[in-house]
């Protein structure tokens, strides 16, 4: 509830940006709401669960163009 991980992963997009990486992609379940209400407040799209993640029920993830 203090912004903690809104700041880490500000900070994330920034270290990615730095490195020229254009995607970021990550997993959460869908029980984790608060998890899921702050990848979409950042811009966070929903994708298809993909690798190993197709075979993990309730797998949800998530992508945000950087570049």
């Amino acid at each position: 509830g203090r912004g903690l991980s809104r700041q880490l992963m500000v900070e994330l997009e920034r270290l990615a940006g730095e490195r020229a990486v254009s995607t970021l992609v990550l997993q959460t379940g869908r029980l984790q709401v608060p998890a899921i209400t702050l990848y979409e407040s950042l811009g966070y799209r929903a994708i298809e669960p993909f690798g190993g993640y197709t075979a993990i029920p309730g797998a949800l993830c998530f992508e945000k163009t950087l570049i």
